[in-house]
């Protein structure tokens, strides 16, 4: 684990679940895959792609074209709302 956590020290991970993999005595130890929970999101499938609808949708929202995101209007990119 320590090897896993210092190799992907960058993205700093966290161990919130140390207690579920090595619980406090007495408590027996329960079965493990070996792996953190962040080494399975890290891992794990990328989320699905959003279809073409949600993104023509979103982009006229923001008002920027879907296929390069510049404005609609200046053809130049959006300044950034705060």
């Amino acid at each position: 684990m320590w090897k896993y956590l210092a190799y992907k020290d960058y993205l700093q991970p966290k161990v919130p679940d140390l207690d579920e993999i090595v619980p406090l005595p007495p408590a027996p130890l329960p079965d493990w895959d070996g792996k953190i929970a962040f080494q399975r999101w890290f891992e794990g499938e990328a989320p699905p792609k959003p279809s073409e609808a949600l993104m023509f949708k979103l982009a006229n929202q923001a008002g920027v074209r879907v296929d390069n995101g510049l404005d609609l209007q200046t053809d130049l990119p959006k300044a950034v709302k705060k």
